[in-house]
């Protein structure tokens, strides 16, 4: 079946990601806590896969350096974008519960930025 419905998400980010876009793919685990990991197989019917592209911002109030993230999921998991930007090395500003503790902030910076849907007839 093809997915019609197209989803876009922006996060920021203070840490470079190991590429700078690029695709991440896996199956999607319960973890600890009820967290979430990425696991390196794909053995699942549907594995997580979300593309992304990562675009320098600057610094803010001579801050550390932030990123802007622009992802794409093609699969609708359960914390998902979060779960891809931690094992890149890259949370999500914000994101106490996947790593990005040391920059507390009061929200998480992770926010559905376009759809895409077909014209109707």
């Amino acid at each position: 079946m093809e997915r019609r419905v197209h989803k876009y998400s922006c996060a920021l980010v203070v840490r470079n990601p190991k590429k700078k876009m690029g695709t991440v793919t896996g199956d999607m685990a319960k973890g600890r806590r009820g967290s979430w990991k990425l696991l390196r197989s794909t053995s699942s019917p549907t594995p997580a896969v979300t593309t992304f592209v990562s675009l320098p911002l600057g610094t803010e109030d001579g801050g550390p350096p932030l990123r802007l993230l622009v992802l794409k999921p093609k699969t609708g998991k359960t914390h998902q974008i979060r779960v891809a930007m931690k094992s890149l090395g890259a949370p999500v500003l914000g994101d106490l519960r996947y790593g990005a503790a040391l920059e507390v902030e009061e929200r998480l910076y992770l926010h559905a930025c376009a759809i895409r849907m077909p014209a109707l007839p």
